[in-house]
């Protein structure tokens, strides 16, 4: 199934590792990112600037309770979705060279 319907569908996305919070991230989605994943050195989101960082359930709970019907939290982690793709791209792009 086509990834973009369902982002446009969801108010949020929960990722380990993915591209999806990638492109969550770049259509303007909040983001949370779970920290414990094995892949997660290589793809820690949360340092990129694309996500907010849980490092557990509980902790995932309380991000996701946030976020429910709070407008200006949301908007919060979707922050980033304003700027350009391509911005957003290079960004991530310098963080990890640096």
């Amino acid at each position: 199934e086509p990834l973009a319907p369902l982002l446009h569908a969801v108010d949020a996305v929960v990722v380990t590792a993915s591209t999806v919070g990638l492109e969550a991230n770049l259509s303007g989605k909040p983001v949370l990112s779970v920290d414990t994943s094995v892949f997660t050195p290589d793809t820690r989101y949360s340092k990129f600037g694309v996500a907010v960082g849980v490092s557990d359930v509980a902790e995932l709970a309380d991000a996701l309770r946030a976020l429910n019907g709070d407008v200006a939290a949301a908007s919060g982690l979707a922050k980033t979705g304003s700027m350009s793709a391509c911005r957003q791209v290079l960004d991530v792009i310098e963080t990890v060279l640096d």
